[in-house]
């Protein structure tokens, strides 16, 4: 498979993943998480968030609360993977995903669920379509268009929002 597929053709392209990065921590309760989107970092890098993204652990956690946080940070980022992708494609592009594009994400997903989780095949499977499942129904609603292609919009004009300003702009989603 194609990692190029997934890469941005052009800045709408790339505001609307971001968008739909900043929908998926919305809707996943990460919100708090987030620091500043800035439009023209680095690819992979538009995104800044706060230390607390970074879970790495503590001795003094049990290992069943480390256990499940670890497991909602990767149902975030998995979230996050998909919210990109099908905000560009439902809104940006007007399809749905393509098969190659739905199997490498879902690739990349059970990579980084054995890498950092150690979930077996059918725990991955059932986070990415529950996952999947619940952020197509939001990308697909008539609703979110207009949300979408404000805070898009807004984005490329301030080339940076601040977390606040970026939650601001998705409010109508709660």
């Amino acid at each position: 498979m194609d990692r190029f597929a997934l890469q941005y053709t052009d800045e709408k392209d790339r505001s609307l993943g971001l968008a739909g990065m900043a929908v998926s921590m919305v809707v996943w309760e990460g919100k708090d998480m987030l620091a500043e989107i800035n439009i023209d970092a680095e690819p992979g890098q538009g995104m800044t968030f706060t230390p607390d993204f970074h879970f790495s652990g503590n001795p003094r956690m049990s290992a069943r609360i480390v256990w499940h946080q670890m497991i909602k940070q990767y149902e975030l980022s998995t979230a996050m993977l998909l919210g990109n992708i099908m905000c560009r494609s439902y809104i940006g592009k007007g399809h749905s995903l393509s098969s190659s594009v739905n199997s490498l994400m879902r690739a990349m997903a059970r990579d980084e669920g054995k890498e950092v989780c150690s979930l077996d095949d059918d725990e991955i499977n059932h986070i990415y379509e529950k996952t999947f499942n619940y952020l197509e129904r939001i990308f697909t609603h008539h609703a979110v268009l207009p949300i979408i292609d404000e805070f898009s919009t807004s984005l490329i004009k301030r080339r940076k929002l601040s977390a606040t300003e970026a939650f601001e702009l998705l409010e109508a989603l709660q």
